[in-house]
Protein backbone atom coordinates (compact mmCIF):
# COMPACT_ATOMS: atom_id res chain seq x y z
CA UNK A 1 0.00 0.00 0.00
CA UNK A 2 1.17 3.52 -0.81
CA UNK A 3 -0.23 6.60 0.93
CA UNK A 4 0.36 10.33 0.71
CA UNK A 5 -0.22 12.68 3.64
CA UNK A 6 -0.79 16.39 2.97
CA UNK A 7 -0.62 18.95 5.77
CA UNK A 8 0.36 22.55 6.41
CA UNK A 9 2.50 21.72 9.44
CA UNK A 10 4.54 18.87 10.90
CA UNK A 11 6.23 18.52 14.27
CA UNK A 12 10.01 18.84 14.17
CA UNK A 13 9.85 21.27 11.27
CA UNK A 14 6.81 23.57 11.41
CA UNK A 15 4.47 22.58 14.26
CA UNK A 16 1.87 25.12 15.39
CA UNK A 17 -0.93 22.98 16.83
CA UNK A 18 -2.13 19.43 17.35
CA UNK A 19 -2.27 18.72 13.63
CA UNK A 20 1.51 19.04 13.46
CA UNK A 21 1.86 16.43 16.20
CA UNK A 22 -0.39 13.95 14.39
CA UNK A 23 1.26 14.41 10.99
CA UNK A 24 4.69 13.97 12.52
CA UNK A 25 3.75 10.96 14.63
CA UNK A 26 1.94 8.73 12.14
CA UNK A 27 4.44 8.14 9.27
CA UNK A 28 7.09 6.17 11.25
CA UNK A 29 4.38 3.78 12.47
CA UNK A 30 3.02 3.31 8.95
CA UNK A 31 6.50 2.73 7.53
CA UNK A 32 7.19 0.14 10.24
CA UNK A 33 4.06 -1.69 9.00
CA UNK A 34 5.46 -1.76 5.45
CA UNK A 35 3.34 1.09 4.07
CA UNK A 36 5.11 3.40 1.62
CA UNK A 37 4.45 6.85 3.07
CA UNK A 38 4.94 10.23 1.40
CA UNK A 39 4.33 13.44 3.34
CA UNK A 40 3.87 16.85 1.69
CA UNK A 41 4.19 20.17 3.50
CA UNK A 42 5.37 23.72 2.64
CA UNK A 43 9.03 24.71 2.95
CA UNK A 44 8.66 27.55 5.46
CA UNK A 45 11.56 29.49 6.95
CA UNK A 46 11.75 27.08 9.92
CA UNK A 47 11.97 24.08 7.57
CA UNK A 48 14.84 25.53 5.56
CA UNK A 49 16.80 26.19 8.77
CA UNK A 50 16.76 22.49 9.62
CA UNK A 51 19.94 20.57 8.90
CA UNK A 52 17.80 17.41 8.47
CA UNK A 53 16.34 18.76 5.22
CA UNK A 54 18.20 18.49 1.92
CA UNK A 55 17.57 20.44 -1.28
CA UNK A 56 16.71 18.38 -4.35
CA UNK A 57 17.13 19.21 -8.03
CA UNK A 58 13.35 18.97 -8.60
CA UNK A 59 11.81 22.11 -10.10
CA UNK A 60 8.33 22.40 -11.59
CA UNK A 61 5.68 24.96 -12.53
CA UNK A 62 2.21 25.42 -11.05
CA UNK A 63 -0.63 27.26 -12.75
CA UNK A 64 -2.68 29.69 -10.65
CA UNK A 65 -5.22 31.55 -12.78
CA UNK A 66 -3.21 33.38 -15.40
CA UNK A 67 0.01 33.23 -13.40
CA UNK A 68 2.69 30.54 -13.38
CA UNK A 69 4.61 29.89 -10.16
CA UNK A 70 7.98 28.18 -9.94
CA UNK A 71 8.32 25.60 -7.17
CA UNK A 72 11.27 23.59 -5.90
CA UNK A 73 11.52 20.74 -3.43
CA UNK A 74 13.41 19.99 -0.21
CA UNK A 75 13.38 16.52 1.24
CA UNK A 76 13.69 14.58 4.48
CA UNK A 77 14.07 10.84 3.97
CA UNK A 78 12.61 8.28 6.35
CA UNK A 79 14.09 5.49 4.23
CA UNK A 80 14.66 4.71 0.54
CA UNK A 81 10.92 4.56 -0.21
CA UNK A 82 9.35 7.08 2.17
CA UNK A 83 10.05 10.78 2.68
CA UNK A 84 8.73 14.24 3.51
CA UNK A 85 8.61 16.55 0.48
CA UNK A 86 8.74 20.22 1.39
CA UNK A 87 7.42 22.41 -1.41
CA UNK A 88 9.18 25.74 -1.74
CA UNK A 89 8.06 28.90 -3.47
CA UNK A 90 10.04 32.10 -3.08
CA UNK A 91 6.98 34.36 -2.86
CA UNK A 92 4.78 32.36 -0.51
CA UNK A 93 6.91 30.12 1.72
CA UNK A 94 10.67 30.49 1.78
CA UNK A 95 11.03 33.50 4.11
CA UNK A 96 7.78 33.07 5.98
CA UNK A 97 6.32 31.36 9.04
CA UNK A 98 3.40 28.93 8.90
CA UNK A 99 0.29 31.10 9.28
CA UNK A 100 1.30 34.38 10.94
CA UNK A 101 4.02 37.01 10.60
CA UNK A 102 6.49 38.10 13.27
CA UNK A 103 3.81 40.28 14.88
CA UNK A 104 1.44 37.35 15.20
CA UNK A 105 -0.87 38.58 12.44
CA UNK A 106 -2.29 36.22 9.81
CA UNK A 107 -0.71 36.63 6.38
CA UNK A 108 -3.27 38.38 4.17
CA UNK A 109 -2.50 36.01 1.29
CA UNK A 110 -2.82 32.73 3.23
CA UNK A 111 -5.59 31.62 0.87
CA UNK A 112 -3.36 32.04 -2.18
CA UNK A 113 -0.47 30.34 -0.37
CA UNK A 114 -2.41 27.19 0.38
CA UNK A 115 -4.19 27.02 -2.97
CA UNK A 116 -0.73 27.00 -4.54
CA UNK A 117 0.47 24.40 -2.06
CA UNK A 118 -2.39 22.00 -2.80
CA UNK A 119 -2.00 22.30 -6.55
CA UNK A 120 1.74 21.90 -6.19
CA UNK A 121 1.31 18.67 -4.21
CA UNK A 122 -0.73 17.06 -7.00
CA UNK A 123 1.55 18.40 -9.73
CA UNK A 124 4.63 17.12 -7.88
CA UNK A 125 3.10 13.65 -7.60
CA UNK A 126 2.73 13.63 -11.37
CA UNK A 127 6.33 14.81 -11.81
CA UNK A 128 7.52 11.98 -9.51
CA UNK A 129 5.06 9.50 -11.07
CA UNK A 130 3.54 8.65 -7.70
CA UNK A 131 0.29 6.67 -7.71
CA UNK A 132 -0.92 6.62 -4.11
CA UNK A 133 -3.78 4.39 -3.02
CA UNK A 134 -4.80 6.91 -0.37
CA UNK A 135 -4.37 10.67 -0.26
CA UNK A 136 -4.81 11.73 3.37
CA UNK A 137 -5.51 15.47 3.70
CA UNK A 138 -5.49 17.47 6.94
CA UNK A 139 -7.68 20.49 7.74
CA UNK A 140 -8.72 23.34 5.48
CA UNK A 141 -5.21 23.97 4.11
CA UNK A 142 -5.43 20.62 2.26
CA UNK A 143 -9.23 20.31 1.94
CA UNK A 144 -9.43 21.37 -1.71
CA UNK A 145 -7.47 18.30 -2.81
CA UNK A 146 -10.47 15.89 -2.67
CA UNK A 147 -12.33 18.37 -4.90
CA UNK A 148 -9.39 18.66 -7.31
CA UNK A 149 -9.15 14.86 -7.54
CA UNK A 150 -12.74 14.69 -8.75
CA UNK A 151 -12.58 17.68 -11.11
CA UNK A 152 -9.38 19.24 -12.41
CA UNK A 153 -7.17 16.14 -11.91
CA UNK A 154 -9.69 13.34 -12.49
CA UNK A 155 -8.36 12.37 -15.92
CA UNK A 156 -4.74 12.10 -14.82
CA UNK A 157 -3.60 8.46 -14.71
CA UNK A 158 -1.69 8.89 -11.44
CA UNK A 159 -4.95 9.42 -9.55
CA UNK A 160 -7.28 7.00 -11.36
CA UNK A 161 -7.34 4.68 -8.35
CA UNK A 162 -6.67 7.17 -5.54
CA UNK A 163 -9.12 7.60 -2.66
CA UNK A 164 -9.10 10.66 -0.40
CA UNK A 165 -9.50 11.12 3.35
CA UNK A 166 -10.03 14.45 5.07
CA UNK A 167 -9.04 14.62 8.73
CA UNK A 168 -10.53 17.60 10.56
CA UNK A 169 -8.48 18.69 13.56
CA UNK A 170 -10.31 21.94 14.25
CA UNK A 171 -13.77 22.46 12.78
CA UNK A 172 -13.69 26.14 13.73
CA UNK A 173 -11.18 27.03 11.02
CA UNK A 174 -12.83 26.80 7.58
CA UNK A 175 -10.19 28.76 5.70
CA UNK A 176 -12.90 30.70 3.84
CA UNK A 177 -11.72 33.30 1.35
CA UNK A 178 -13.08 35.95 -0.98
CA UNK A 179 -15.04 34.93 -4.07
CA UNK A 180 -12.73 37.12 -6.17
CA UNK A 181 -10.07 34.39 -5.88
CA UNK A 182 -12.19 31.68 -7.50
CA UNK A 183 -10.25 31.87 -10.77
CA UNK A 184 -7.17 30.50 -8.95
CA UNK A 185 -8.86 27.12 -8.50
CA UNK A 186 -9.38 26.51 -12.22
CA UNK A 187 -12.73 24.71 -11.88
CA UNK A 188 -16.22 25.26 -13.31
CA UNK A 189 -18.23 28.37 -12.40
CA UNK A 190 -21.14 26.24 -11.17
CA UNK A 191 -19.26 25.34 -7.99
CA UNK A 192 -19.36 28.96 -6.83
CA UNK A 193 -23.07 29.77 -7.29
CA UNK A 194 -25.12 30.62 -4.17
CA UNK A 195 -25.72 27.37 -2.24
CA UNK A 196 -23.13 25.71 -4.49
CA UNK A 197 -20.65 23.19 -3.16
CA UNK A 198 -17.92 25.75 -2.54
CA UNK A 199 -20.05 28.78 -1.63
CA UNK A 200 -20.42 29.73 2.05
CA UNK A 201 -22.15 33.00 2.97
CA UNK A 202 -20.79 34.67 -0.16
CA UNK A 203 -17.26 33.29 0.24
CA UNK A 204 -15.39 30.14 -0.82
CA UNK A 205 -15.13 27.52 1.93
CA UNK A 206 -12.36 24.92 1.38
CA UNK A 207 -13.36 22.84 4.40
CA UNK A 208 -16.92 22.52 3.10
CA UNK A 209 -15.53 21.30 -0.23
CA UNK A 210 -13.35 18.74 1.53
CA UNK A 211 -16.26 17.40 3.57
CA UNK A 212 -18.40 16.99 0.45
CA UNK A 213 -15.78 15.52 -1.91
CA UNK A 214 -13.54 13.35 0.29
CA UNK A 215 -14.24 9.62 0.25
CA UNK A 216 -13.94 9.38 4.03
CA UNK A 217 -13.86 11.94 6.83
CA UNK A 218 -12.12 11.46 10.14
CA UNK A 219 -11.95 13.66 13.16
CA UNK A 220 -9.84 13.21 16.23
CA UNK A 221 -12.24 11.64 18.73
CA UNK A 222 -15.36 9.49 18.63
CA UNK A 223 -17.42 11.93 20.71
CA UNK A 224 -16.52 14.83 18.45
CA UNK A 225 -17.46 12.80 15.37
CA UNK A 226 -20.95 12.47 16.84
CA UNK A 227 -21.36 16.00 18.12
CA UNK A 228 -20.50 17.70 14.82
CA UNK A 229 -23.39 15.80 13.22
CA UNK A 230 -25.79 16.75 16.02
CA UNK A 231 -24.91 20.23 17.24
CA UNK A 232 -25.07 23.34 15.02
CA UNK A 233 -22.62 25.30 17.17
CA UNK A 234 -20.06 22.53 17.64
CA UNK A 235 -20.17 21.82 13.90
CA UNK A 236 -19.36 25.49 13.22
CA UNK A 237 -22.59 25.78 11.22
CA UNK A 238 -21.99 22.68 9.07
CA UNK A 239 -24.20 20.16 10.88
CA UNK A 240 -26.39 19.46 7.85
CA UNK A 241 -23.37 18.94 5.61
CA UNK A 242 -21.98 16.40 8.09
CA UNK A 243 -25.36 14.70 8.31
CA UNK A 244 -25.31 14.25 4.54
CA UNK A 245 -21.98 12.41 4.95
CA UNK A 246 -22.77 10.75 8.27
CA UNK A 247 -21.85 7.25 7.14
CA UNK A 248 -18.35 8.41 6.23
CA UNK A 249 -17.45 10.34 9.45
CA UNK A 250 -15.15 8.37 11.79
CA UNK A 251 -13.58 9.38 15.10
CA UNK A 252 -9.99 8.26 15.81
CA UNK A 253 -8.40 9.64 18.98
CA UNK A 254 -4.89 11.10 18.81
CA UNK A 255 -1.99 9.51 20.64
CA UNK A 256 0.83 10.82 22.79
CA UNK A 257 4.55 10.94 21.99
CA UNK A 258 6.20 9.24 24.97
CA UNK A 259 9.66 10.25 23.78
CA UNK A 260 8.72 13.82 24.72
CA UNK A 261 6.10 13.24 27.39
CA UNK A 262 7.34 10.88 30.09
CA UNK A 263 8.00 12.09 33.65
CA UNK A 264 10.56 9.31 34.11
CA UNK A 265 12.95 10.81 31.54
CA UNK A 266 11.76 14.42 31.03
CA UNK A 267 14.82 16.71 31.20
CA UNK A 268 12.69 19.87 31.55
CA UNK A 269 11.23 19.02 34.96
CA UNK A 270 12.88 19.38 38.36
CA UNK A 271 12.62 15.76 39.45
CA UNK A 272 11.87 12.65 37.43
CA UNK A 273 9.33 10.16 38.75
CA UNK A 274 7.23 7.15 37.83
CA UNK A 275 4.00 5.59 39.02
CA UNK A 276 6.15 3.88 41.68
CA UNK A 277 7.70 7.14 42.96
CA UNK A 278 4.75 9.55 42.92
CA UNK A 279 6.02 11.37 46.01
CA UNK A 280 8.75 12.86 43.80
CA UNK A 281 6.01 14.72 41.93
CA UNK A 282 5.74 17.01 44.96
CA UNK A 283 9.28 18.23 44.33
CA UNK A 284 8.11 19.47 40.92
CA UNK A 285 5.21 21.25 42.61
CA UNK A 286 7.57 22.96 45.07
CA UNK A 287 9.96 24.00 42.31
CA UNK A 288 7.12 25.40 40.18
CA UNK A 289 5.72 27.39 43.11
CA UNK A 290 9.15 28.88 43.72
CA UNK A 291 9.80 29.60 40.03
CA UNK A 292 6.47 31.41 39.69
CA UNK A 293 6.79 33.32 42.95
CA UNK A 294 3.68 31.87 44.57
CA UNK A 295 3.47 33.01 48.22
CA UNK A 296 3.39 30.44 50.97
CA UNK A 297 -0.09 31.43 52.16
CA UNK A 298 -1.58 30.03 48.92
CA UNK A 299 0.16 26.66 48.77
CA UNK A 300 -2.36 24.82 50.95
CA UNK A 301 -4.87 24.95 48.06
CA UNK A 302 -4.52 22.70 44.97
CA UNK A 303 -2.22 24.35 42.45
CA UNK A 304 -4.15 25.09 39.25
CA UNK A 305 -2.20 24.87 35.97
CA UNK A 306 -3.11 25.82 32.41
CA UNK A 307 -1.09 25.46 29.20
CA UNK A 308 -3.16 26.66 26.27
CA UNK A 309 -3.69 28.92 23.30
CA UNK A 310 -5.36 32.20 24.23
CA UNK A 311 -8.36 31.86 21.94
CA UNK A 312 -12.10 31.78 22.57
CA UNK A 313 -12.33 28.05 21.83
CA UNK A 314 -10.12 27.23 24.83
CA UNK A 315 -12.56 28.77 27.34
CA UNK A 316 -10.40 31.75 28.32
CA UNK A 317 -13.54 33.89 28.64
CA UNK A 318 -14.96 31.34 31.07
CA UNK A 319 -11.75 31.42 33.10
CA UNK A 320 -11.85 35.22 33.28
CA UNK A 321 -15.40 35.07 34.60
CA UNK A 322 -14.45 32.92 37.58
CA UNK A 323 -11.00 34.47 38.07
CA UNK A 324 -12.00 36.96 40.81
CA UNK A 325 -13.54 34.17 42.88
CA UNK A 326 -10.49 31.94 42.40
CA UNK A 327 -8.29 34.73 43.71
CA UNK A 328 -10.63 35.58 46.59
CA UNK A 329 -10.79 31.90 47.62
CA UNK A 330 -7.01 31.60 47.64
CA UNK A 331 -6.30 29.29 44.69
CA UNK A 332 -2.79 29.60 43.20
CA UNK A 333 -2.86 29.63 39.40
CA UNK A 334 -0.08 29.29 36.82
CA UNK A 335 -0.92 29.91 33.15
CA UNK A 336 1.24 29.60 30.04
CA UNK A 337 -0.31 30.65 26.75
CA UNK A 338 -0.17 32.97 23.78
CA UNK A 339 -2.67 34.07 21.15
CA UNK A 340 -5.38 36.75 21.24
CA UNK A 341 -3.80 40.10 22.27
CA UNK A 342 -6.95 41.08 24.20
CA UNK A 343 -6.75 37.97 26.39
CA UNK A 344 -3.00 38.45 26.80
CA UNK A 345 -3.41 42.08 27.92
CA UNK A 346 -6.17 41.15 30.37
CA UNK A 347 -4.08 38.38 31.90
CA UNK A 348 -1.02 40.62 32.19
CA UNK A 349 -3.05 43.17 34.15
CA UNK A 350 -4.40 40.44 36.42
CA UNK A 351 -0.89 39.19 37.06
CA UNK A 352 0.16 42.67 38.19
CA UNK A 353 -2.83 42.82 40.53
CA UNK A 354 -2.38 39.30 41.95
CA UNK A 355 1.39 38.85 42.09
CA UNK A 356 2.32 35.97 44.31
CA UNK A 357 -0.91 34.12 43.58
CA UNK A 358 -1.27 34.24 39.79
CA UNK A 359 1.61 33.75 37.35
CA UNK A 360 1.22 34.31 33.61
CA UNK A 361 3.74 33.80 30.80
CA UNK A 362 2.83 34.43 27.15
CA UNK A 363 6.14 33.26 25.69
CA UNK A 364 6.48 30.07 23.67
CA UNK A 365 8.19 28.32 26.57
CA UNK A 366 8.21 24.57 26.00
CA UNK A 367 10.20 23.79 29.15
CA UNK A 368 7.85 25.79 31.38
CA UNK A 369 4.91 23.95 29.82
CA UNK A 370 6.44 20.66 30.94
CA UNK A 371 7.06 22.02 34.45
CA UNK A 372 3.46 23.26 34.76
CA UNK A 373 2.10 19.88 33.68
CA UNK A 374 4.42 18.05 36.10
CA UNK A 375 4.01 20.43 39.05
CA UNK A 376 0.31 21.31 39.07
CA UNK A 377 -2.32 19.45 41.05
CA UNK A 378 -5.27 20.26 38.78
CA UNK A 379 -4.91 20.94 35.06
CA UNK A 380 -7.75 23.14 33.79
CA UNK A 381 -9.25 22.72 30.29
CA UNK A 382 -12.50 24.73 30.11
CA UNK A 383 -12.63 24.45 26.30
CA UNK A 384 -15.89 25.41 24.66
CA UNK A 385 -15.12 22.66 22.16
CA UNK A 386 -12.11 20.36 21.88
CA UNK A 387 -12.01 17.90 18.95
CA UNK A 388 -9.41 15.77 20.71
CA UNK A 389 -7.19 17.66 23.09
CA UNK A 390 -3.74 16.41 23.94
CA UNK A 391 -2.72 18.34 27.06
CA UNK A 392 -5.21 16.37 29.18
CA UNK A 393 -3.38 13.20 28.10
CA UNK A 394 -0.03 14.77 28.88
CA UNK A 395 -1.31 15.83 32.30
CA UNK A 396 -2.58 12.33 33.13
CA UNK A 397 0.72 10.78 32.08
CA UNK A 398 2.36 13.08 34.66
CA UNK A 399 -0.22 12.31 37.37
CA UNK A 400 -1.76 15.77 37.14
CA UNK A 401 -5.53 15.55 37.29
CA UNK A 402 -7.41 17.22 34.41
CA UNK A 403 -10.59 19.22 35.01
CA UNK A 404 -12.38 19.86 31.75
CA UNK A 405 -15.62 20.77 30.00
CA UNK A 406 -17.73 17.90 28.66
CA UNK A 407 -16.92 18.08 24.96
CA UNK A 408 -15.11 16.20 22.18
CA UNK A 409 -12.06 14.15 23.01
CA UNK A 410 -12.11 15.32 26.63
CA UNK A 411 -15.12 13.03 27.14
CA UNK A 412 -13.35 10.10 25.46
CA UNK A 413 -10.16 10.39 27.52
CA UNK A 414 -11.17 11.59 31.03
CA UNK A 415 -13.13 9.35 33.41
CA UNK A 416 -15.07 11.28 36.03
CA UNK A 417 -13.77 10.67 39.58
CA UNK A 418 -11.32 8.06 38.30
CA UNK A 419 -8.78 9.98 36.19
CA UNK A 420 -10.20 13.51 36.24
CA UNK A 421 -13.21 15.77 36.48
CA UNK A 422 -15.76 16.84 33.86
CA UNK A 423 -18.22 19.74 34.19
CA UNK A 424 -21.31 19.40 32.04
CA UNK A 425 -22.51 22.89 31.19
CA UNK A 426 -20.35 25.51 29.52
CA UNK A 427 -21.09 28.01 32.27
CA UNK A 428 -18.89 29.78 34.81
CA UNK A 429 -20.88 28.40 37.75
CA UNK A 430 -20.50 24.82 36.51
CA UNK A 431 -16.76 25.32 36.02
CA UNK A 432 -16.26 26.82 39.48
CA UNK A 433 -18.45 24.21 41.18
CA UNK A 434 -16.30 21.43 39.72
CA UNK A 435 -13.12 23.11 40.99
CA UNK A 436 -14.69 23.24 44.45
CA UNK A 437 -15.65 19.57 44.19
CA UNK A 438 -12.16 18.62 42.99
CA UNK A 439 -10.70 20.36 46.03
CA UNK A 440 -12.76 18.16 48.37
CA UNK A 441 -11.28 15.09 46.65
CA UNK A 442 -7.80 16.66 46.86
CA UNK A 443 -8.21 16.95 50.65
CA UNK A 444 -8.66 13.18 50.83
CA UNK A 445 -5.03 12.20 50.27
CA UNK A 446 -5.75 8.50 49.81
CA UNK A 447 -8.44 9.13 47.20
CA UNK A 448 -6.28 11.73 45.46
CA UNK A 449 -3.30 9.37 45.20
CA UNK A 450 -5.59 6.70 43.76
CA UNK A 451 -6.69 9.16 41.05
CA UNK A 452 -3.07 9.97 40.26
CA UNK A 453 -2.25 6.28 39.87
CA UNK A 454 -5.32 5.71 37.69
CA UNK A 455 -4.38 8.67 35.49
CA UNK A 456 -0.77 7.52 35.04
CA UNK A 457 -1.93 4.02 34.08
CA UNK A 458 -3.91 5.25 31.05
CA UNK A 459 -2.56 4.08 27.69
CA UNK A 460 -2.53 7.01 25.27
CA UNK A 461 0.09 5.55 22.94
CA UNK A 462 -0.27 5.90 19.18
CA UNK A 463 -0.49 2.13 18.58
CA UNK A 464 -4.27 1.84 18.85
CA UNK A 465 -4.86 4.90 16.67
CA UNK A 466 -2.38 3.70 14.04
CA UNK A 467 -4.18 0.36 13.76
CA UNK A 468 -7.49 2.16 13.21
CA UNK A 469 -6.02 4.32 10.44
CA UNK A 470 -4.47 1.29 8.74
CA UNK A 471 -7.76 -0.59 8.96
CA UNK A 472 -9.49 2.39 7.32
CA UNK A 473 -6.85 2.54 4.57
CA UNK A 474 -7.21 -1.18 3.87
CA UNK A 475 -11.01 -0.96 3.70
CA UNK A 476 -10.74 1.93 1.23
CA UNK A 477 -8.17 0.10 -0.89
CA UNK A 478 -10.49 -2.90 -1.15
CA UNK A 479 -13.17 -0.62 -2.54
CA UNK A 480 -10.92 0.76 -5.29
CA UNK A 481 -11.99 -0.51 -8.68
Amino acid sequence: MEIAIVASEIVGFSKVGGMGDVVGALPPFFIEKGIITHVFSPAYKSVLKSDKVKKTDINFLVEMGKEIFKCSVFKFEYDQRSAIYFIDNEQYFRDRNVYVDEEGLLYEDNSQRFILFQKAVLDLMVVLDMRPNILHCHDNQAALIPLFLKTKYQEIDNFKHTKSILTIHNIGYHGSFDMSLKHLLGIDENYFHPMGRLEWWGEINPLKAGIIYSDKITTVSEHHAREISEDEILSAGMRRIFQSRNDTVIGIINGLNFDEWDPAIDEDIACNYTIHSIDNKMKNRDTLLEECGIKIKFIDKPLLGIVTRLVEQKGIALLLQIFPKLMKEGYPLVLLGNGDPEYRDALEKLQEKHKGQFYFDDAFNKALGHRIIAGSDLFLMPSRYEPCGITQMQAMKYGTIPLAHKTGGLVDTIKQDETGFIFNEYKAESFLDMIHYAETVYRNKEQWKKMIVNAMKQDFSWHQSVEKYIQLYEEMCRSIN
